[in-house]
């Protein structure tokens, strides 16, 4: 599969996780771009989502689950 669009999936995937958090909803929005017209890196979206885990705004086995998302498309 292409890893754009596994990023983008993941970037899909994550929206679950932050509904009301419209900031964070934000910015995964121009991640989400990024990653459809190839301009994402999987280490640039690995740090968005260890930021959201930082934050509190995502949960560990969250973050661990989109993490593994991700680095099954690599």
């Amino acid at each position: 599969m292409d890893l754009n669009a596994v990023m983008a999936g993941v970037c899909e995937s994550t929206r679950a996780f932050l509904k009301g958090n419209d900031s964070a909803l934000e910015v995964l929005d121009d991640y989400q771009m990024d990653a459809e017209k190839g301009r994402m890196t999987p280490e640039r979206l690995r740090g968005f989502l260890h930021g959201l885990f930082a934050a509190g705004a995502i949960e560990l086995e969250d973050y661990d689950d989109l993490d593994r998302e991700l680095a099954a498309g690599e």
